[in-house]
Parts: C-alpha cells; structure tokens; sequence
C-alpha cells in the first residue's frame, strides 16, 4: 500500500511553513524598524527631555567658546601687524573669487530684484570667512577702535567655523563695544546696512549684558559746559562740551530695553530739572528704524534743546544726586546714576552726601568727566573736596573720558557697560543668557538667541557673542523637546540680591590698547574689487548658482534621514535574502506535498 500523509498532517505543515516564511520577514522587518527608530526615535524617547538639554548645553558651550576666544584675540597685538594684508570682508565690500553656497530660505530681501530662476528664494554664503559691518556715522574711514577690532577679531573664523554648520543655516557673531559686528557665514548686504548696522542697540547684544534698570543721566548744564571744545576731540556738528554730553546721552538712550526705566536731569550750582520725568521702556520697538520708540521721542528732544546756564558758580553735585534718588523706582531693578560733567563742582560735604541712602538702594554712581581746556593741575579731582572718599564709600566710580572716543559714545562709555555685563552675570549664576522666542527675517521661522559677554585682560567688556537658533527647523520630536528645555533655561532679567559693587576711580591715564603696536586703518577692510551687482552678490542670479546648493536640513535630522537611508538598503537586501529561503522552503514544502516520501521503518498512521 501506498502510504500517504493525513490532512491534518499536511495542513500543519503548510502552517509552519508559511509561519516561518512570514517568521523571517516578520522578524526581519522588525529589526529594521528597531534599528531605525533607535537611531531615530527610541533614542529620543529614552532619553526625554536629555535631547533637548543637550542640544542647548551644546548652543551655550559653543557661544562660550567664541566669547572665551574673543578674549584671547584681544590681547594679541601681534595680529594688529599685517592686518591689511589679511583684510576683513565688508558686507558691501565684494572680493573676487569667492565661493558660496547657496541656501534656501524663506523670506529674501531681495526678492523683488531676484522674482524667479535659480535665485528665488535663495542667498548666498561663504563659510569660507565671516563678513563684518560697522557702526554710524557710515564711513569706511574707521575709527581706530573699529579697525582695531575687526583687525583683532579675525582669528575668531576658525572657531566659528567649528560652531557653524554647513547644513545649519544660522549665524554666530560678535558685537564689539566699538561697534565692529563680525557675523558667520559671510552674507553680502546692502550699502546702509555695511555702515549703519550697530550691534550695540540690538535685542540680543542688550539682553546679553544688562538686567531691568532704573538709570538717572544727569547732566550738567554749568556755564563752563558751554565751552568750546580743545582740539583733543574729533570736530563735531556743534563743539562745546555740552554738545559731547548730549551726545552721549542720545546714544545711551538707545540702549534701554523693555521695562526699563529711564530719566534725564540737568543741573547746574542752584537747580535740578527732569527732562520729563521717569520714562517706562515699552516692549514694542523697532530697531531699525530711528523713530522706532515713540516713548523716547520727548525726551530725546527736550535732551537735544539743552542749553548751557549763564550763572558761573559751580554745579552741586550732591544735590543733584539727591534729587535723583529720590525719583527712582520702588520695583526690583537695578539703580544706576551716571554724570557727564566737566567735573566743576562745589566742594562735596561728607555730612550731606547721600551715602546711605545710596548703599540702602545699592545703587551705582558712575561719575564721568569730560577732558577740558584747563584742568587746573587736577584732571582726576583729587583734589575736590570729599569726592574721592564720598564715591568709594558707596562703590561708586570715577572716570575721566578719552576725548578722541567721545565721537563713538557708546564705546567711550564701555565701563557703564562693563558694570551691567558684570550685575548680568552675577544674576544668571554667569551662564549664558537666552533671548525670548522672536520670528527670524530670513527664514520666517521661530528662533531663540543664547549670548555671552566677552572681557578684555583690563576687566573692560569687549563684546557679546552670539549664536541664533532657529528652533522650528528642527526634526520632531527634538523640536518639542529644545523648545520644552528652552523654558527653563536663563533670561537674566531681575538683578541679584546683591549688587556687585566695588570703588573705581581713576587717577592716573589708562593704559592705550596695544600701545606697542601701529593703529590699524581702514586697510582692515578689504576694497571692492568685485564689480557685480547686489543681486548677483546676494542671490544666485538667473542662470546657475555657481555653488552648490546647502542642505535644508540640519546636522541632526541629515544623519538621522543618511542612517536611515543606509539601513533601509541593508535592509532591502536582508529582506530580499531572507523572503528568497522562504521562497524555496516554501516550494520544497509543496513539492513535498505533491510527492510526499514514506521514512523507512516509519509504519503509515492511516494503517492499522
């Protein structure tokens, strides 16, 4: 008889022979499916919030490292010494052969000259080198603290070049006190923009250095204050030193942020008047435009029509600073008084200063004098009565201004902004700051701004480094997950418990920067030798980039779309190898049924 299998027999053999065709491929795909989302996704979910923490750990160490950098450059003379021969790029100032690359984005300012082709919706960037702008009046002839920092400050390429990713399009920078703005990657701009772009009035460059203030500018308004400048300052529009101090009361008007409080007052030997009163910075505010701050726009011109007194007599210091106390805002901000004076005041009396009062607010009194015709044999007032010893006794300082720097204020007021980096960071436990969520210009996204301030080897700021994230850029779920440690992370906006207050005063000439070294020139910026227009410069023009276009992605979602892309190949074949064994198992199995074999000695069960 001819043995044959039962039906139940074979059908279980048919399931275990499909079960494991569809094991291996099962298990197979699986595995795939494991290997990518843990590259992808189990990792982030294991690690939670870690994701985020350390892609922004990651941002603060990087714009540390700049500000830390920009620190050692500034120290090294040296590098002043050849700097024309190693020139820095103007945003305006095209070179020949350069090379970009060409990066999408979604909003191009010059879109209107570049409606479609190739340079739609495209800018170029050379992260070849970083391009710097410099601050008003808008003259390429620099200033020599410009060109001293874009000269210093060239070094700092080679440290943004391993903070900024080609497959990230986001700027790092640096906003020096002299108003010089070093940005990476290179992005050409406009003819205003190259000269009137000031980092030191920007959003980020204040929010970096400067917690919510309450500041008194008094001004001193003393017949002599209508003197006519010596030829140790840059001529001016108007020439007197009043004219240099409301200058530099316009200029620092333009640094106050949203909430903070300011209030001008004049003040001679017999009167104190506020300009107006105690002004509230509000938060709406357009930067770019001179008119931007309609709160200000009163006092900006009650400053502008201050006139010199006819009454001789010196101005009364004391007085004056005790007005000013006394209008100063109850709220938690930290409490300045700055005084731009020639420095003749009546003697001080120690019983009637304020001292005090002045430590029980822990507030800051920062004397400036401007450099006059006649000193008197006392340019430092060690010789005014009192003042010396009333100053240090609150923490206060003392310093006589450099009148060639007076034509840059905000520069020649760098210790008032020393002062604020320094209470800064003592709020924010000197971590580095992040601004509040803002929409970025160029690619209509969110992003955040983290800052650090940056020192020179006198304790004097130098700068503030920057680097912007635009976060909606980002793959899920680390979007989420940045934007959710974002919270969390420090936006010094409350000063300390305790002020950081310590006695300056100046009594002898500060030390020159790099006194030992020739000071640098316009030569620090490259000239023009690039003829094309803007539009071919800042797009990709209507033909070919020239460039190769920049990914769209950033570093982290282009490894996670290329490992990806390589399992799936790996994959492919593992499946296809795995199905092509169940294929012929399969087949073996069928055969087997059709021609099923009797095993010798094995008696047929359907026999008995």
């Amino acid at each position: 008889m001819i043995s044959s299998r039962s039906s139940t027999q074979m059908a279980a053999m048919n399931f275990k022979n499909q079960k494991f065709a569809g094991g291996f491929l099962h298990i197979t795909v699986s595995l795939f499916l494991l290997l990518v989302c843990g590259k992808g996704g189990l990792t982030v979910n294991a690690q939670g919030a870690d994701a985020g923490k350390l892609y922004l750990d990651r941002k603060e160490l990087d714009v540390k490292e700049i500000a830390a950098n920009a620190t050692i450059n500034n120290a090294n003379c040296d590098s002043l010494n050849g700097c024309s021969s190693a020139c820095s790029r103007a945003v305006c100032q095209p070179v020949s052969g350069e090379s970009f690359l060409c990066y999408t984005v979604d909003n191009n300012e010059y879109f209107n000259s570049c409606p479609s082709g190739a340079c739609q919706n495209k800018i170029k960037l050379d992260y070849n080198r970083s391009f710097v702008t410099i601050p008003a009046p808008g003259s390429l002839n620099l200033d020599t603290e410009v060109a001293r920092d874009i000269c210093l400050q060239r070094p700092l390429d080679s440290t943004f070049e391993t903070v900024s990713l080609q497959t990230e399009y986001t700027l790092v920078y640096l906003g020096s006190t002299s108003g010089a703005f070093r940005a990476f990657p290179g992005r050409e701009n406009n003819e205003t923009q190259c000269t009137t772009f000031d980092p030191r009035t920007r959003p980020w460059y204040l929010n970096g250095i400067s917690v919510t203030k309450d500041v008194k500018i008094l001004v001193d308004i003393a017949n002599t204050m209508g003197s006519v400048l010596p030829v140790d300052y840059l001529p001016l529009p108007q020439n007197t030193y009043l004219d240099v101090a409301k200058n530099i009361t316009l200029a620092l008007l333009k640094t106050f942020s949203p909430q903070d409080d300011v209030e001008v007052l004049s003040f001679n030997s017999s009167d104190v008047a506020s300009l107006g009163g105690p002004v509230l910075i509000g938060a709406s505010y357009n930067y770019l435009d001179p008119a931007g701050r309609p709160e200000l726009s009163s006092l900006e011109a009650s400053v502008n029509n201050l006139a010199a007194s006819p009454i001789t007599t010196r101005s009364d210091l004391t007085k004056a600073i005790v007005q000013a106390m006394g209008s100063f805002n109850a709220a938690n901000k930290l409490k300045v008084i700055v005084v731009l004076s020639d420095g003749l005041f009546v003697p001080l009396n120690s019983t009637t200063f304020p001292s005090a009062e002045l430590q029980s607010l822990q507030a800051k009194l920062m004397v400036y004098k401007l450099l006059t015709n006649d000193d008197g044999g006392d340019p430092y007032l060690l010789k005014t009565p009192s003042l010396q010893q009333n100053l240090c006794s609150v923490n206060g300082s003392f310093e006589r201004l450099n009148a060639l720097e007076t034509a840059n204020p905000l520069y020649a007021m760098r210790s008032y902004f020393t002062f604020l980096a320094r209470t800064q960071l003592a709020s924010v436990g000197n971590n580095a700051t992040w601004s509040n969520p803002y929409s970025s210009f160029d690619q209509d996204r969110n992003a955040i701004t983290v800052t650090y301030p940056a020192f020179g080897s006198d304790g004097l700021l130098i700068g503030v480094a920057g680097i912007d994230v635009v976060y909606e850029n980002l793959p899920e779920p680390l979007q989420d997950l940045v934007f959710a440690e974002f919270q969390s992370r420090t936006r010094g906006t409350q000063p300390p418990s305790n002020i950081p207050l310590t006695c300056s005063y100046q009594s002898t000439p500060a030390s020159p920067i790099c006194a030992n070294s020739t000071p640098p020139d316009s030569s620090a910026i490259c000239p023009k030798t690039d003829t094309s227009t803007l539009v071919d410069r800042t797009c990709c023009g209507y033909g070919t980039c020239g460039a190769v276009e920049g990914p769209k992605h950033d570093h982290l979602k282009t490894g996670i779309i290329v490992l990806i892309v390589i399992l799936a190949a790996a994959a492919f074949v593992v499946v296809g190898f795995f199905t092509f064994l169940a294929y012929r198992f399969h087949q073996k199995a069928r055969n087997e049924e059709k021609f099923p074999p009797t095993p010798p000695n094995e008696p047929d069960e359907t026999v008995k």
